[in-house]
């Protein structure tokens, strides 16, 4: 569009040298660049809950699209001062700065010179402060002016950083301290960019600009952050020779700057069409089979929410928790303007086992939407994973104008692709579809540069947290401060666990309402909600200020009894090794999960000793990465569902074996570990209808390393703590009634009701009990320094 204010051609935004061409772009078309970038973001990468979410944020009625423009118009005002513009450049090209310095001295600034051989605080005056202090200075709000400031990924403490480096190095915001030619000019020059930006917007002045809430000023600063990474991209928008000052067809360049992006970035955005008419129909086409009791249950409840938020569904291991989820994330995204879902899990081996299912469902969700799905996998050793390095790149997929658009779709994977721009580590979470470690959620309340590129990712998508029961008392406060900003934006969260203790579930719920959501506890309807309640398997959710609770009648084809025998340590590997030979001796699968490496290295030696190498597989944390990729994929594919089950096999493990992984054993051998993880472990016990060898029909869980002495392995202790480990062989019952009896337990055994034990057993309970709450409030405390506070929610 045509302005009346101008952006001075001859300030440089771009600079460098490459084998004699001297290339450059100006300043003026870096800010239109960006701004015609954060246009197409705006309408064809954020969701809509987003959008409506930043209008929602603003304490006066403006077009939100024109402030993220001008954004993206006003982020780097501070390259229009002399500490930027005199800097030398990268590539060392004394031809390239002169050239830059005629062109400066063209505008009028004289004593160019002079400046340059005074370095003194130019490190010090990063653009991202001088920008933010030069419009702070102008009248700008103070959440815009932040925004400017933290554009390259680390807010400043406050404005008065800004206002002592000026008062610190007057001269690298205007050339010299006193009223000179000079310092008018960059004054000016200054004003000129802010004026220009405003008009561009359609603001009239300052004035007309709104104040941001803390949580939207965090995502418009993601996504100039994103705007401006797209915009210095040389291959979507090129620099231009040195002797040119502009480029003439604006038009051209940002479309073609665009439709390159599109082709490494996100092509579609994902709506949920919500096209089904009940719940049978959905399950048969996502999964092919009818739901069940419990995915029903959740199914029907997000129904029947007005504004749904945060979800915990507890039920027993193998229930179809991960199918409910799914689908809930379809209901939810639709309900709430969701355009993506993060699946966060455990450990890498179970992110790995959950993408091939994430990846299934977008498929048929895909056979809906008729788009490109972008699907990421986010761990440390996610190449490794082969279905993710087989996933079509998004440049694969251009049609380029063919005709058979859906043979090719059909042929390119159902158009769940890979997009190539989000391969960063920083930009990983901007992707549609994440499944990942737990940690990726994590870090969203961590303390660190960038952060807002994974608050932008996060608050476009439904979250959905596996496995809530496994993380410790550091973790789980991040977790909770996570929650709290999802909350803040709000994304609806469904956190799944085989089951959690009462006052777990009551935190969880706290945090996201009332840190979040900025409810007080008095003001919640809690009128149908009982935290302390035993109640299985069980939906806790809010709607609005609401907490509600759905019990869920079971299944009486998933109700199994499952025999818990004790064995101590004494002769373990002796009578390990005997109690196998005798049970194995018509075939079948035995699993024994252990709490350290050692025990797993043990264990396995004794074993092999006496069955053959092909029989006996080991896994662990110390195998290399692809060693143990490989493992975890010969383990899901001799026992995982519907698997070609060998006739014999003993398989050990670590805890990789309890978590999310879909497997089967015919018996089962544990280390003793806290009931909640003792019963997830036995979740892998007879998990699927199959036939079994007859003497291993009814399912029997061996728990090893008990002590009528509450003696413990000093590896398991130092893990799990000695008090949980006591009060778990105390109330373990010789059977298990699954699910009947999960909740009950977990409950039991993290309340706080004594045990009755022989008096020196009870000094070493009390004894027990004082070091894990010692180390229970350290490892809060220690979250605590490196956590982000709560979001303020309030605008102004």
């Amino acid at each position: 569009m045509s302005c009346n204010h101008v952006v001075n051609p001859e300030l440089w935004g771009k600079k460098r040298e490459v084998s004699g061409t001297m290339q450059w772009l100006p300043l003026a078309q870096h800010l239109e660049d960006t701004g015609n970038v954060i246009g197409q973001l705006w309408d064809h990468w954020l969701s809509d809950g987003q959008r409506k979410f930043i209008e929602s944020s603003l304490n006066k009625h403006v077009d939100a699209k024109k402030l993220s423009q001008f954004l993206g118009c006003i982020h780097d005002i501070g390259k229009a001062t002399p500490v930027f513009q005199f800097r030398k450049s990268s590539s060392n090209s004394k031809d390239l700065d002169i050239a830059l310095k005629n062109k400066l001295a063209t505008v009028g600034f004289t004593n160019i010179d002079d400046f340059i051989d005074k370095p003194e605080g130019w490190s010090s005056s990063h653009h991202t402060i001088t920008g933010q202090f030069i419009i702070s200075n102008a009248g700008v709000p103070e959440g815009i002016c932040a925004i400017v400031g933290a554009h390259h990924g680390k807010p400043l403490d406050n404005d008065s950083v800004c206002k002592s480096n000026k008062s610190e190095y007057p001269d690298n915001y205007y050339q010299s301290e006193t009223e000179s030619e000079n310092s008018k000019l960059w004054q000016k020059l200054q004003n000129d960019i802010l004026d220009w930006a405003l008009e561009r917007n359609d603001f009239s002045n300052v004035d007309d600009l709104p104040e941001i809430s803390e949580p939207a000023q965090v995502l418009l600063c993601g996504l100039v952050i994103m705007a401006d990474w797209i915009a210095s991209n040389e291959y979507y928008f090129p620099l231009i020779p040195i002797e040119k000052d502009l480029i003439e067809n604006q038009e051209e360049r940002y479309r073609k700057g665009w439709e390159k992006w599109l082709q490494h970035g996100s092509k579609d955005v994902w709506e949920s069409l919500n096209c089904y008419s009940d719940v049978s129909q959905i399950y048969k086409h996502r999964f092919g089979f009818l739901p069940n009791n419990i995915q029903s249950a959740l199914h029907n409840v997000i129904s029947h929410c007005e504004k749904p938020g945060i979800f915990i569904l507890e039920s027993a291991m193998g229930s179809g928790k991960t199918e409910a989820s799914l689908v809930a994330a379809e209901q939810l995204a639709n309900l709430t303007g969701r355009s993506g879902v993060f699946f966060g899990l455990p450990t890498q081996a179970t992110s790995n086992g959950m993408f091939r299912r994430v990846e299934n469902w977008l498929k048929s969700v895909n056979s809906d939407f008729q788009g490109e799905i972008g699907l990421r996998l986010v761990h440390g050793k996610a190449e490794l994973n082969a279905d993710y390095a087989h996933l079509p790149h998004g440049m694969q997929n251009m049609n380029d104008g063919c005709e058979n658009a859906s043979s090719n779709n059909e042929a390119n994977n159902n158009g769940v692709i890979l997009n190539d721009w989000f391969t960063g580590r920083k930009t990983a979470m901007l992707d549609d579809f994440v499944v990942g470690t737990v940690d990726q959620f994590l870090l969203a309340s961590l303390k660190q540069k960038h952060l807002m590129l994974r608050h932008l990712g996060l608050s476009k998508k439904v979250v959905i947290i596996d496995e809530v029961h496994a993380y410790d008392a550091y973790m789980n406060k991040y977790l909770e401060e996570s929650l709290i900003w999802m909350a803040a934006y709000g994304v609806p969260v469904v956190l799944l666990s085989a089951t959690l203790p009462a006052k777990r579930r009551k935190e969880l719920i706290k945090s996201y309402l009332l840190r979040g959501l900025g409810f007080k506890w008095s003001e919640c309807d809690k009128s149908n909600v009982d935290f302390e309640t035993n109640g299985y398997p069980l939906i806790t959710y809010s709607d609005k200020n609401c907490v509600k609770q759905k019990f869920i009648e079971n299944d009486a084809s998933d109700n199994k009894s499952v025999s818990v025998r004790k064995i101590t340590d004494d002769n373990l590997h002796e009578s390990l090794v005997s109690e196998l030979k005798y049970l194995l001796t018509n075939g079948g699968i035995a699993g024994i999960i252990v709490n350290t490496v050692k025990r797993a290295q043990e264990i396995y030696n004794a074993c092999v000793n006496e069955f053959s190498d092909e029989e006996v597989i080991v896994i662990h944390s110390q195998f290399i990465a692809t060693d143990r990729v490989r493992k975890e994929l010969q383990i899901c594919n001799m026992i995982g569902k519907n698997a070609h089950r060998p006739a014999r096999a003993i398989i050990i493990g670590t805890q990789v074996l309890e978590q999310s992984l879909d497997i089967d054993f015919d018996v089962l051998f544990t280390d003793l570990a806290p009931i909640d993880l003792l019963l997830q472990r036995a979740g892998r016990l007879h998990r699927h209808t199959i036939e079994r060898p007859n003497s291993l029909k009814e399912p029997i869980l061996y728990v090893l390393g008990t002590s009528e002495r509450y003696e413990f392995d000093k590896g398991s202790e130092s893990i799990y703590s000695k008090y949980l480990l006591m009060r778990t062989q105390y109330y373990l019952p010789d059977v298990i009634n699954m699910p009947q009896d999960i909740s009950r337990l977990v409950q039991i055994v993290y309340g706080d009701n004594p045990l009755e034990l022989q008096e020196d057993l009870t000094d070493a309970y009390v004894a027990a009990k004082r070091e894990y709450d010692s180390d229970k409030n350290n490892n809060e405390s220690n979250a605590e320094t490196y956590r982000i506070e709560n979001p303020k929610t309030e605008i102004g």
